[in-house]
């Protein structure tokens, strides 16, 4: 998928830019791994469903509850859309 790649290639940039090394990214995203198996299914329906939200758009997009902003990123990248803004509470 097209938007994993690029997501994570962004997220390297600007944890590299936080004075991470490539090896903490990977350590870092490679720790989130383990909850795999268990949330395998989940997983692979939020792919998919953003894939067919990302089909279907049109126009301006408000992403409420962006997260890290990879819903918001496929969207964007779906040339779909004219604008795509992704927002997010911060504690």
């Amino acid at each position: 998928m097209r938007g994993l790649e690029v997501f994570y290639s962004k997220a390297l940039r600007y944890f590299e830019e936080a004075e991470g090394s490539e090896d903490e990214f990977k350590w870092f995203v490679g720790a989130r791994l383990m909850w795999f198996g268990l949330y395998r299914n989940e997983v692979r329906l939020r792919l998919k469903m953003i894939e067919e939200i990302s089909m279907r758009i049109r126009g301006r997009v408000l992403d409420v509850g962006s997260d890290a902003g990879f819903p918001a990123l496929v969207m964007f990248l779906s040339g779909n859309t004219s604008e795509v803004i992704g927002i997010e509470t911060t504690w």
